[in-house]
């Protein structure tokens, strides 16, 4: 019993999000109700090989780069994705 490793759980994070994904994106000023929807255009991942940011380009055009802990994935997925 002393040799027991404990298993390793991909984090439901990581398998959840790929580009193209539709997101909202925290914004601590605003209510819930009215944060922006956002699709996921890029996965900027750190040297422990995690995502850590993501690039997002909004309803009017512009471009922006996140961290993940501000990105809530809908349940939808692209048609691009699908």
């Amino acid at each position: 019993m002393g040799n027991r490793v404990p298993a390793e759980y991909p984090s439901s994070q990581q398998q959840a999000v790929r580009a193209g994904d539709i997101v909202l994106v925290d914004d601590p000023l605003r209510p819930r109700q009215t944060w922006r929807l956002a699709r996921m255009t890029d996965l900027h991942v750190g040297r422990d090989r995690k995502i850590r940011a993501c690039s997002i380009k909004l309803a009017n055009g512009s471009q922006l780069q996140r961290s993940i802990r501000m990105l809530y994935p809908l349940e939808v997925r692209s048609e691009e994705n699908s």
